[in-house]
């Protein structure tokens, strides 16, 4: 055997090691230490169709990218911001919650929170609401956030799960599924602020934060989290931005989610 193939059967399990202990290091913020190891293990290997996290089970789907989402979420901070560990929410809106990733890690960071978790695809709510069932703290909706009070259907159905889109209908029998503003989604959620709105739902940003209703509600939110399309939608970072330019604010960013900390006046 050459000492370059020695070398790689050696230096391969180690660097799995070394991944495995850093990821359970990150995950002991969130969960007790044996829980944050087996989790840690568990996302570590190639495909694994559920996880165990405290004691329920987290399902995945086998050759999507389930998985890739819930390291994003839980290993690479995408839903982290600076000051985040000081923040003592009431209120948490997780718009495109997929099968529910970010809202666990909200649920797990910040115990007792109300959150509500809103999900357009049929599927992906069905995982959703499995996932997230022993949460009685987190509201689970069937629906796209939309600009508007509209009808609206997924515009292209059969893609991978978290690429999926909706789009305005105007054909009653094709329009199965309810739009709803952050206006309506606050009042259902009984409350008059968002600590943490999260938002990625795949090029519909370009609308929300496009009309001028979105002033409505942006006064009343104090972290942005979003996710922008602009590269299959062109413009929603510039209409992110526009809307934002008559507050004042400070941003962070990890490719193409930023985290918007907003000053109300």
């Amino acid at each position: 055997m050459s000492i370059a193939s020695l070398a790689s059967r050696i230096i391969k399990p180690v660097s799995s090691v070394t991944r495995a202990a850093d990821a359970a290091m990150k995950l002991r913020e969130l969960m007790p230490k044996r829980d944050a190891t087996r989790l840690a293990i568990s996302l570590g290997q190639k495909n694994p169709g559920e996880l165990l996290i405290r004691g329920n089970l987290f399902h995945l789907r086998k050759g999507t990218t389930d998985l890739y989402t819930f390291r994003d979420v839980f290993l690479q901070d995408s839903m982290r911001f600076t000051g985040d560990g000081e923040l003592r929410p009431s209120c948490i809106v997780d718009c495109g919650a997929h099968i529910g990733c970010a809202s666990l890690f909200f649920a797990l960071r910040y115990p007792g929170t109300r959150i509500v978790s809103i999900e357009p695809d049929r599927k992906n709510f069905e995982m959703l609401s499995a996932n997230l069932q022993p949460f009685d703290n987190i509201v689970r909706v069937n629906a796209a956030v939309w600009d508007t009070q509209a009808r609206v259907r997924i515009a292209n159905p059969g893609t991978n799960p978290t690429g999926l889109y909706v789009k305005e209908s105007t054909e009653i029998e094709d329009a199965s599924l309810r739009g709803m503003t952050v206006p309506e989604i606050m009042e259902m959620a009984g409350t008059d602020h968002i600590d943490v709105l999260k938002i990625d739902i795949e090029g519909a940003e370009l609308r929300l934060f496009s009309s001028p209703d979105c002033h409505k509600w942006l006064s009343a939110v104090s972290v942005l989290i979003v996710e922008l399309h602009d590269r299959l939608h062109p413009g929603c970072a510039r209409a992110l931005y526009r809307a934002l330019d008559r507050y004042e604010y400070q941003q962070e960013g990890r490719g193409y989610v930023v985290a918007v900390k907003l000053k109300q006046r």
